[in-house]
């Protein structure tokens, strides 16, 4: 049953309307059920329609006065219809219409202020104006979202729940971030956090979030059970349901005993949570302990009755077996026969992408951008059911759903060095295997990675010139850069590859040094294979020449080269290299200087 409480100037229109032969309150449902869609249109009951005097009814949950001419309008003498881009009923409401049809006759003329029937009608809507807000009062004591105090405590003591009253537990609970996650993470009131053996069990009492950059936070927490033990610091310790983002919370300092009675917001918040939680015989249930035993789990019920339930966690200990099994029989229904398969940890999803960005945002805004990306990707495999394939086109349509992002390529999907990518069909071979994000390679023109290069050389050697080198290199990097411009497929000849390896010898002889020649990366590949092809620079034929290169990728990683162990820096596809400057490095002189 739904209720709307009719004010005092509502009340006197409708009494004045039905006093002089008008038609008081005839009402409609919105939106109509001959009209889906605009233009919404009303036939009223007797026309001919002299005059539409007042439209009431709800808005955005709120009585509302709907204007002529305004909101809505008389057409052909009998139909009310709404204006475009006027303020229309909440859907699903009902409204009220006040009007004159051509059959109005009424003995009483006069209505005016001070006049003996108006006096008369002011003083009844009066009266049932407040008959209305006691109404209303007693209509909002029903519910958890709308009654208060006495109300609202006993609307809880329906499933069991008490205000708790001052003398309770209390903690302040602190949660960290995850090294390397970035972006604001959201820890909802009610959050609940356990012990190592589950013995208490605390909720927070209020909403709280980690700004970009922010570590930690902390936010009051309270005992579920009242008449529990006071509690150490650091006994709290596990989430009940992971966050992602997330990498610890504690309790830093022991339980406190509260001095206020729980407020009414903090019951209202309690009472949804033991709703949500409580439920039992369920399949969303026995979900619900899988996610609080912090597990991944495929669900099926294969027939009435039985339920089969597949694990994706790695290997369990058989106590932790039985542990689980319990928690699970305390609330499956009666007479359902469960059955539980062990299953290998989830398999990690690699992806290369491209992102198209627009090309006036800041840096920061950039790698905020990559970090609510990765954000979604990781959401997406962590929900997706083991029997089902990935989908590119979700992926796609999760990353372009922020408009500063104008276009996306995915590169490749790989698991174990497997392509797992169907582009003609859009599908992610993934069924019948659990996954989770791996490595998520972002490629973003607008941020290229940071070349940096430093050289080291004894004073009584012959010295560098850093603006030939830095010459050299910014021929390299435009080379690589146009290079590296073509997308790379399962076509693509190993030694077009090769080309976008680029490993210590190659920088080596591409690098100006009195020590070596240098041939550019470009003309090093034009002449690889055949008999002009020079050999490689090593560590010796630099002399007592050290050079390092260092690439700063967009995602903040650093690979350092520094000599022929050095793992080659592979360009991923689309990647920009940019120069971030070159440093000379003059050291103490060599006793007995090396022949370069």
């Amino acid at each position: 049953m739904s209720f709307r409480r009719r004010t005092y100037p509502e009340l006197m229109d409708n009494i004045l309307t039905r006093l002089i032969g008008g038609i008081a309150a005839e009402s409609y449902p919105f939106p109509p059920a001959n009209s889906s869609e605009p233009p919404y249109q009303h036939p009223l009951e007797r026309p001919p329609v002299k005059k539409i005097t007042s439209v009431y009814g709800l808005r955005n949950g709120s009585n509302y006065a709907f204007k002529q001419e305004v909101d809505f309008m008389l057409v052909d003498e009998q139909v009310l219809e709404w204006i475009d881009g006027g303020a229309l009923p909440d859907k699903g409401s009902t409204f009220q219409v006040n009007y004159f049809s051509g059959a109005t006759s009424s003995p009483v003329t006069d209505i005016h202020v001070g006049s003996v029937a108006r006096t008369l009608m002011e003083a009844a809507a009066l009266e049932m104006a407040g008959l209305y807000a006691q109404m209303q009062v007693v209509y909002d004591a029903g519910f958890i979202d709308t009654a208060t105090g006495k109300s609202l405590d006993h609307v809880v003591a329906l499933l069991g729940v008490e205000r708790a009253l001052a003398g309770y537990n209390t903690v302040t609970l602190e949660f960290k971030r995850s090294p390397g996650s970035k972006g604001e993470i959201f820890i909802p009131a009610g959050t609940r956090v356990l012990s190592e053996d589950a013995t208490f069990e605390y909720e927070t009492t209020a909403e709280v979030k980690l700004v970009d950059g922010q570590t930690s936070v902390k936010v009051t927490g309270r005992d579920l059970l009242p008449a529990n033990d006071p509690i150490i610091g650091g006994q709290l310790s596990l989430l009940a349901k992971p966050i992602s983002g997330i990498e610890g919370v504690s309790n830093p300092d022991a339980s406190t005993l509260s001095e206020q009675d729980e407020s009414d917001e903090s019951l209202r918040t309690r009472a949804r949570n033991f709703l949500h939680n409580s439920e039992k015989a369920t399949l969303a249930a026995i979900k619900n302990v899988i996610t609080r035993q912090k597990l991944l789990a495929d669900v099926v019920e294969h027939a009435p009755g039985e339920v089969e339930i597949t694990f994706h966690s790695g290997d369990l200990t058989p106590e932790r077996k039985k542990e689980i099994e319990k928690a699970i029989d305390d609330v499956r229904p009666a007479g359902i026969l469960m059955s539980y398969q062990y299953a290998s940890a989830p398999q990690s999803v690699n992806i290369e992408m491209r992102l198209t960005t627009d090309n006036s945002l800041l840096t920061q805004e950039l790698r905020a951008i990559q970090d609510q990306v990765r954000t979604k990707i990781t959401d997406y495999f962590s929900k997706l059911e083991v029997k089902a394939d990935g989908s590119m086109n979700k992926l796609i349509g999760m990353v372009l759903s922020d408009a500063r992002i104008q276009d996306v390529r995915i590169l490749s999907v790989t698991v174990d060095g497997s392509d797992v990518l169907n582009r003609e069909s859009g599908i992610i071979s993934l069924a019948n295997n659990p996954t989770e994000l791996g490595d998520l390679t972002i490629t973003d023109p607008n941020l290229p990675t940071v070349l940096q290069v430093s050289v080291s050389f004894p004073k009584n050697f012959d010295s560098v010139d850093q603006t030939q080198i830095e010459t050299a290199l910014t021929e390299d990097i435009a080379y690589l850069n146009e290079l590296n411009a073509v997308e790379i497929n399962a076509g693509t000849p190993p030694e077009e590859l090769a080309r976008r390896d680029l490993n210590f010898g190659r920088l080596a002889l591409a690098i100006p040094l009195p020590s070596t020649s240098r041939l550019s990366l470009q003309d090093f590949d034009s002449v690889i294979g055949t008999p002009e092809s020079p050999d490689l620079p090593t560590e010796e034929d630099l002399g007592n020449y050290e050079v390092q290169w260092s690439f700063v990728t967009e995602t903040g990683m650093t690979y350092l080269i520094t000599d022929e162990a050095s793992t080659p820096y592979q360009l991923s596809p689309f990647e920009r290299l940019t120069l971030g400057g070159v440093e000379i490095h003059v050291t103490a002189p060599v006793e007995e200087p090396v022949d370069g």
